[in-house]
């Protein structure tokens, strides 16, 4: 059987020559958005500029010079043509980013079209004793000291004593398949950067049957032999600035490029064994979870406020954060972990392979770090392992001890968790320091450590609650906290959170002023880009504010200021809001809302019965209301809306299983929503009218059942006749301004 490092060398001098060959290098002069037919132009126009230079007689000249005026301005509109195509492509990206849910690629995409990019080369740093470092040498050496602490932390004193599963998974533990080859290699993601071998994924994807055929052998070989190329063992660090001052090496965040077809066999191993484990993890766990998002985890957070709030429900909730929590389990246990969850012995000992004699370096430093423990940043691997790890201390810690808030007829809601966010919920003291005592003491067995300084506690419906504490902390009490990007206070608003959300997109609208002023670029491509970079911004979690009029307001009037400055109307041109819609093509921003609402709704009601977030939906607390009317909360809204259609949750669940049905009905629902029109709302709220007169223009303010102004263009009389009981009104072309 030939050597793997044999076997990898033939295969990554194949692919490095034929990169070399075929595609060369990439000329970093020219602008990757100008097309060729531009740089033939530029080089018509060179030409003739050379002629006028060197052409003696006037009259050639002359001619020469309107000839370099033409080819000048053919130029200048091929470049803006291709500019503009260039720009309508990042804006489709950026929207298909959006969808996909793609936050990084989308904030790429901004600034790109900006032109605003930070130089993260040259920053000097300084040393542990604050001294500041000029020299490369001591520079390189201070990263590895630095990377070299974050990446092996110290281990925990004792190891935990976790049995293997009595059964194995049923997963196949036999070499790679030419299928699955191919399958892996068309899952790789494009535009990635490669690891210290230079081959990229576009090299392997452009002919997946042929790569998968070069690779068999060698994965194949690596797979009996349990044993992976030296190259897939290293990687290589790169850094990236954080918030605060860079000469610390702690506001820099270190991310690793691994080599890419390492990542085949990696994809290989996950394909395998992900939905076999994935039926064996808690349902409160949510992170890197398929068809489980951050909005589900945020969604039952908020109602489990809102409903603890109406009811009067006592409700303790401990924000836990680890500290460095993805690079400090060690490896041991994480191995013994695996085995506990029936992941087979054959399948331990080739994830084993990627973890063994593991380095990195930072940058194009020579100097090699070995990395001891926690998960490889940058492997397909690590989030499944994690979660694995995360899981079982959360079994550990919740057990069949019925400490959190009762959920259904059978079961208890004890956590909600994305990742490493947990979020411990109780009704009482004594079960959530409990719960945290035993958190701490099992977190600390795999070599986690609970970050006593961001770890805060919230409270609700006790006027005087007892702190809880970790170790010897006493932990924070807070009334907002930012959970999973979303800002959950309280009182069960979202009013917080949307002031936040637009500071936020304010600064990203901003962040595209050369765009919104340019005249070169159309107003489809400016709303493109208006709808992924800053609505998507905006109404992240929408779909579970509580919405109230006030919000309401602050959100539609950034929407129609933001579109004004778009479209580029400004005072004295007068345009109304609903005409300004219309020629933007743009729904209002309750519609939107609602829109996003509903399709988050059809995916919830599609999950499992006993699915969290579905069970959330329909969950209170045991308790009383309050006297007075209740307040306006999530679900009421939510089935407020479905009663307007006639319809309740029992239909809505048959509704959502058809999703074509469901688009359908959600249309139907957004459609039904604007047929109010201004003689609605006047009927609405100052009851029914008659209004007779003949056809003028008139503008008719209404207040308290009273005409206050009629202005119209003729001198014909009107008569006005206001009932409540009366339901019809005549002269439906009549202009109706309500105020405000």
């Amino acid at each position: 059987m030939e050597d793997t490092n044999h076997l990898w060398n033939q295969v990554k001098s194949t692919y490095q020559e034929a990169g070399r060959t075929i595609l060369g290098h990439r000329n970093e002069r020219h602008k990757d958005w100008i097309s060729q037919e531009a740089w033939q132009k530029i080089e018509e126009r060179k030409d003739i500029k050379k002629k006028v230079l060197s052409t003696k007689s006037e009259r050639i000249k002359t001619q020469q010079q309107q000839a370099y005026r033409e080819a000048d301005r053919a130029v200048k509109q091929i470049i803006r043509h291709d500019k503009r195509k260039h720009l309508e492509d990042m804006a489709t990206q950026a929207e298909e980013a959006v969808y996909k849910g793609d936050q990084r690629t989308l904030y790429k995409i901004t600034k790109q079209v900006c032109g605003k990019f930070r130089s993260i080369t040259t920053a000097p740093i300084k040393n542990k004793e604050g001294q500041l470092l000029t020299s490369e040498t001591a520079q390189e050496a201070r990263w590895t000291e630095h990377f070299n602490e974050v990446l092996n932390r110290p281990a925990p004193e004792t190891e935990p004593d976790i049995q293997e599963a009595e059964e194995d998974l049923d997963v196949v533990t036999t070499p790679p398949t030419k299928e699955e080859i191919i399958r892996a290699i068309k899952s790789l993601r494009n535009n990635k950067a490669p690891g210290p071998d230079f081959l990229n994924a576009e090299l392997f994807k452009f002919d997946p049957p042929l790569a998968a055929e070069i690779l068999l052998p060698l994965l194949t070989t690596a797979w009996n032999k349990k044993e992976i190329p030296e190259d897939w063992n290293e990687g290589v660090i790169i850094k990236i600035p954080k918030k605060g001052t860079l000469s610390d090496c702690n506001n820099w965040r270190g991310i690793t490029l691994l080599s890419i077809p390492s990542k085949v066999l990696a994809k290989i191993v996950i394909n395998r064994i992900s939905s076999a484990v994935d039926g064996k993890l808690r349902e409160e766990q949510a992170g890197f979870r398929q068809g489980r998002g951050c909005i589900d985890q945020i969604f039952t957070l908020r109602n489990t406020i809102e409903q603890c709030i109406e009811w009067q429900r006592e409700l303790y909730i401990n924000f836990v954060d680890f500290e460095k929590a993805f690079d400090s389990i060690p490896r041991n246990s994480l191995w013994k972990i695996l085995r506990y969850y029936g992941i087979p012995l054959e399948i331990v000992s080739i994830i084993q392979c990627f973890y063994n004699n593991f380095t990195c370096r930072v940058g194009n430093s020579q100097n090699n770090l070995q990395v001891l423990s926690g998960v490889r940043q940058g492997c397909v691997m690590s989030a499944l392992l994690f979660n694995l790890a995360i899981d079982w201390i959360m079994r550990q810690t919740t057990g069949d001890k019925n400490r959190g808030i009762r959920w259904n007829l059978f079961t208890n809601l004890e956590d909600l968790d994305f990742a490493d966010d947990l979020a411990l919920l109780s009704h009482t003291h004594t079960h959530i320091q409990e719960k945290t005592n035993e958190l701490n003491t099992n977190a600390k067995q795999v070599g986690l450590k609970i970050s006593k300084k961001k770890t805060e506690m919230m409270v609700l419906n006790i006027p005087n609650p007892r702190p809880v504490r970790v170790d010897e902390t006493l932990l924070p009490f807070t009334d907002q906290f930012k959970y999973l990007g979303s800002n959950v206070t309280t009182d069960g608003g979202a009013n917080k959170d949307i002031i936040e959300r637009l500071g936020k997109v304010r600064n990203a609208f901003r962040m595209l002023n050369p765009v919104w002023k340019s005249q070169q670029y159309k107003l489809n491509t400016k709303l493109k880009l208006y709808r992924s970079c800053v609505l998507s911004t905006l109404l992240y979690g929408s779909e579970c504010w509580r919405m109230i009029e006030n919000d309401l307001c602050r959100l539609s009037s950034f929407h129609t200021k933001s579109l004004r400055k778009i479209a580029r109307i400004f005072w004295p041109r007068y345009i109304s809001n609903e005409d300004l819609l219309e020629q933007c093509q743009q729904e209002t921003m309750e519609t939107i809302i609602i829109r996003r609402r509903w399709r988050w709704i059809g995916h919830v009601l599609r999950k499992e019965q006993d699915a969290i977030p579905r069970v959330a939906v329909q969950w209170r607390p045991e308790g009383h209301r309050k006297r007075g009317r209740p307040k306006t909360t999530w679900r009421r809204t939510v089935e407020a809306e479905a009663a307007a259609m006639g319809q309740s949750w029992g239909t809505l669940r048959m509704l959502a299983q058809d999703r074509e049905q469901w688009k359908e009905f959600v249309a139907a629902l957004i459609a039904h929503g604007k047929k109010g029109s201004n003689v609605d709302q006047v009927q609405a709220r100052y009851g029914e009218c008659v209004f007779t007169a003949p056809l003028h223009a008139h503008t008719v303010t209404l207040h308290n059942n009273h005409m206050i102004r009629d202005s119209y263009t003729s001198s014909s009389s009107s008569r006005f006749h206001w009932s409540k009981q009366l339901t019809r009104l005549t002269r439906p072309n009549a202009r109706l301004r309500l105020p405000m």
